[in-house]
């Protein structure tokens, strides 16, 4: 008996068999059924997470991201333990690896079902997980969960916003409405567009400008004490005119009568203030020299006024006589003035560093701008303790900050509480009558 195999069966015996093996790898994995390329070649970069619910997510499902098909389930195991599932699933090479902060969900893709698993990245910054790592599992929003806001209460809602719109577009003009709007919506984009292209390149600028912001919010921060002591002084001011309201009223009343008076008195003296301008610009110039002897003006005048009285017969001195006689009403008032002026300049001569100090500050506050215009920065800072009346023995109140509304020279050195009597009352000049 010959068992030998003739060589042309055994030739397409095993191409049938190569064919047969081909045509099973072929079709399992179209179908989706056990990977016997997996198995050979491994599943690569592969991660897993650990569900409450996989909502019958079954292998060979698809991974996405963004909608793009970035890996496959490759299993899913029940923790009988914690009432828990872990699927495991596998991302190609060339979207490998994933950053930490990354998760997964189970979503649908059609209202039928078809679950698959939603991979949502973490941020380029984060380290990449490795291989065989876990990532943390988003629990999904089902159809009808989000639906079951629709309780009673719910219903009303949606049935009133129907109501509203229904009423808004029943209106013959309701459909112009409409139109207009969304004309002024299409106006807005088209404007937003704009600026941001305008608004393109100048990352480094508007970076600069939250650099810049952060600094002087940080330096307000850090001179919070003396912008509670501001703001305190503007409330003491605030309460002393509040309970002075009846007089500021009365005042107030009064304003329209002197205003009047005054706009007279300015019409009938603008010929005077014609001609004494350069006796006045001349007076300016001298003032600081003659404050001694504008206390003698007075009578320094009216015995010239005698003097030339009796020489009003040679026309020149006549000429003089009428100049003097013209001035005289002005006296007192310059008189008055130059006396108000002393204290003033007193005051502000002793506190000249904090004044000047105040406007440096304020200039590099509105230094800023841009090509529209200057800007100033400014924050309000409100004292809890503001208010009440905490005051203990040295003056200060026991809580907050100590405050002072009549602060005197150098008080931003060596800040002191106010003192009864410490600051001097000043009352206006007033020249005696001739």
């Amino acid at each position: 008996m010959d068992h030998r195999i003739p060589k042309v069966g055994l030739i397409v015996s095993l191409i049938c068999a190569g064919f047969a093996a081909l045509s099973f790898v072929f079709l399992n994995e179209a179908f989706e059924g056990p990977s016997v390329t997996s198995t050979i070649t491994g599943d690569g970069y592969t991660l897993s997470a650990e569900f409450d619910d996989t909502e019958i997510l079954p292998t060979k499902q698809p991974v996405l991201l963004r909608g793009l098909t970035v890996g496959k389930v490759t299993g899913v195991e029940f923790n009988k333990a914690e009432s828990t599932a872990t699927v495991e699933f596998s991302i190609e090479d060339e979207y490998a690896p994933i950053g930490k902060g990354a998760t997964v969900a189970v979503g649908e893709r059609t209202v039928l079902g078809d679950p698959y698993l939603k991979l949502i990245p973490g941020t380029d910054a984060a380290a990449d997980v490795e291989d065989g790592g876990e990532v943390e599992a988003v629990d999904s929003v089902d159809f009808d969960e989000a639906l079951a806001f629709l309780d009673e209460e719910g219903r009303a809602h949606v049935s009133s916003t129907l109501s509203e719109l229904r009423d808004a577009t029943r209106s013959d003009t309701g459909a112009q409405d409409v139109n207009n709007t969304v004309g002024g919506l299409t106006r807005t984009v088209a404007q937003l567009r704009l600026l941001t292209d305008a608004l393109a390149g100048q990352e480094d600028d508007l970076a600069g400008l939250v650099s810049d912001s952060a600094i002087v919010l940080d330096e307000l921060g850090s001179r919070e004490d003396a912008i509670r002591a501001i703001v305190a002084s503007g409330r003491v001011t605030l309460d002393a005119l509040a309970a002075n309201a009846d007089s500021l009223d009365d005042g107030l009343a009064e304003a329209p009568g002197v205003l009047a008076s005054a706009r007279e008195a300015l019409a009938e003296s603008r010929p005077l203030l014609a001609e004494t301008a350069p006796l006045i610009a001349e007076l300016r110039k001298a003032a600081p020299k003659l404050s001694g002897v504008l206390a003698d003006l007075p009578q320094i005048m009216a015995e010239t006024v005698g003097v030339t009285g009796r020489l009003s017969g040679v026309p020149t001195m006549r000429e003089l006589l009428k100049v003097i006689r013209l001035i005289r009403p002005a006296v007192p008032g310059i008189e008055a003035a130059a006396r108000n002026m002393q204290p003033l300049l007193a005051y502000t001569g002793a506190r000249s560093k904090a004044i000047g100090s105040f406007f440096a500050n304020l200039r590099g506050a509105t230094a800023s701008g841009d090509a529209d215009g200057h800007w100033i920065r400014t924050a309000a800072v409100l004292d809890p303790f503001l208010g009440l009346d905490v005051n203990g023995a040295d003056g200060c109140p026991d809580f907050g900050l100590c405050y002072n509304g009549y602060p005197g020279p150098g008080d931003s050195v060596d800040p002191q509480p106010y003192e009864p009597g410490s600051h001097e009352r000043l009352y206006p000049f007033d020249p005696p009558g001739p």
